[in-house]
Parts: structure tokens; sequence; C-alpha cells
């Protein structure tokens, strides 16, 4: 009934393949996932596939590159009727929305709203370049994501795939 997801790389990716290729009766009523929080909304960040030692990961890791945001969290979820029904730390929980009367909720929680009252635990380092993405404009916000994910990949000397966007429709 429920599924945890935290592997701290594609986790995003892993869990979309599952909810498409899943039984309809294998399918959770509640979802709950690692955030990476050094991506404020409306910043789509995902690891799409990586190869690397786990050294390597670590020092990724570290750095504020890995996992999945919880925009693109929220973006990749909805769209298997799953809502936001919690968020703090780095932890994000989500109930399908054939559950949300039972649980008393009538609407998702806004992920703007989540994100900026939860307690969001990220590297000290990261913090500064956290605020400016969140208070700059969703475009300029992206750009200096961008521009950080690219820094961080040439100072590991590690290259991966991802996806960075910004959620559709949902944008300051």
């Amino acid at each position: 009934d429920a599924w945890k997801i935290d592997i701290d790389s594609i986790d995003c990716t892993a869990l979309e393949v599952l909810l498409e290729q899943a039984e309809q009766s294998l399918l959770p009523k509640i979802v709950m996932m690692e955030v990476n929080s050094h991506f404020p909304p409306p910043i789509e960040f995902s690891m799409s596939r990586i190869s690397a030692s786990a050294e390597t990961m670590m020092k990724l890791m570290r750095k504020g590159l890995y996992g999945c945001s919880l925009s693109h969290q929220v973006s990749v979820l909805s769209r298997f009727n799953y809502w936001l029904v919690g968020f703090q730390n780095q932890n994000a929980v989500y109930v399908h929305h054939s559950l949300s009367g039972a649980l008393g909720v009538q609407d998702p929680l806004d992920e703007f709203l989540a994100y900026g009252t939860a307690t969001v635990l990220v590297d000290s380092d990261a913090v500064a370049s956290i605020r400016r993405w969140y208070t700059a404009t969703p475009k300029e916000g992206l750009i200096m994501a961008k521009m950080h994910i690219e820094r961080i990949m040439k100072e590991v000397g590690q290259r991966f795939d991802y996806h960075l966007g910004l959620q559709k429709g949902n944008e300051r």
C-alpha cells in the first residue's frame, strides 16, 4: 500500500517506470520520497541516468546533485493522480487522489507554500545559491541552477544525464 523511494540518484526516473509498468493492483496508495531540496520550486531537477563509482556519487550528493526536486516529483506524480500532502526536511508524502476524501484532504498542498514554510535540510554552502534561485524570476533561477550543475560536474569530473526545467503552469 505504500512505496518509499530513496535511492539518491535516479529516484524520479525509477518511480515513473514503476508507476507506468506496475499492475493496477500493485500501485501504492501512498508514496514517500526523499526530496532534493537544493532545487526550490518551480525548478524541476532530476537525475535521469548516471554511471559512477560510490565515491563519485558521494561527492555529487555532498554538492547537492542527487535524486529529484519537489517540483519534479509533483509534476511526475500528478500525472498518476497522486497529491502532495506533506513535506518536511527532505521528505515528501503523496497520496492517491482516490484516498484523499478518506483522509479529509480536499486539495493537494501547494508546493511553493510547502517548500517555503518547511524546515529544509541542505548543505550550508548551498543556502546562498538556493535563496538566489528561489527569489529570482523562474527563468533566472533556472539559468543559475544549470550553471551550478555544470560547474559541479566539471569540478567532480563526472557527467550525467539530467532533466532541468520549470514546472508548467506553476510559476511565480
